[in-house]
């Protein structure tokens, strides 16, 4: 429990330290099929915007990622 300002200022530095240690990365599907539809463009523009941004975070590219991760989609619905 926070008792004063001080408290609060510790912890928030315990936490950015703790953030900043984290890797971040991004896996792009490299599977004949994700090719076939277009990753390899989303990999490079991922590469580029991340370097370009300055943004700590790896791309990377493989075959088959898909054994142990879970993927997230977007999508979005036309009012019908």
């Amino acid at each position: 429990m926070l008792k004063n300002r001080q408290d609060l200022i510790n912890i928030r530095q315990v936490y950015a330290k703790a953030i900043a240690a984290e890797k971040k990365s991004i896996l792009v599907c490299g599977g004949t099929g994700c090719v076939s539809s277009g990753s390899l463009e989303v990999f490079d523009e991922l590469k580029r915007l991340m370097e370009e941004k300055g943004l700590k975070c790896s791309v990377e590219l493989q075959a088959e990622p898909h054994e142990e991760l879970i993927g997230m989609k977007k999508q979005v619905f036309s009012g019908v």
